[in-house]
């Protein structure tokens, strides 16, 4: 009768362990996201003007590209247009 009852205390214990285990897992894992969202804001507002400054200018790099293939579309239309005018 002793064993059983010492194995029921020893699963208990053990299953309070687990527990106690996963609630300070848990906090660790609450802390971790709170710090790296404190990193990332203040990474934002330090390199802010810089990252707003590049995509500024892969927008302008890209609108420019993008003006050039379209006037070299149409003046592929334009040639393959006066090709088939004179046939």
């Amino acid at each position: 009768m002793k064993k059983i009852q010492q194995k029921n205390l020893t699963r208990q214990y053990k299953l309070l362990e687990i527990k106690k285990e996963s609630g300070i897992t848990m906090i660790a894992l609450v802390i971790s996201i709170i710090i790296l969202a404190i990193l990332a804001t203040v990474s934002l507002y330090e390199g802010g003007d810089d990252l707003i400054n590049s995509s500024e200018e892969v927008s302008n790099a890209v609108n420019d590209t993008l003006d050039e293939t379209n006037e070299q579309i149409n003046n592929i239309r334009d040639q393959v247009n006066n090709y088939t005018r004179y046939d």
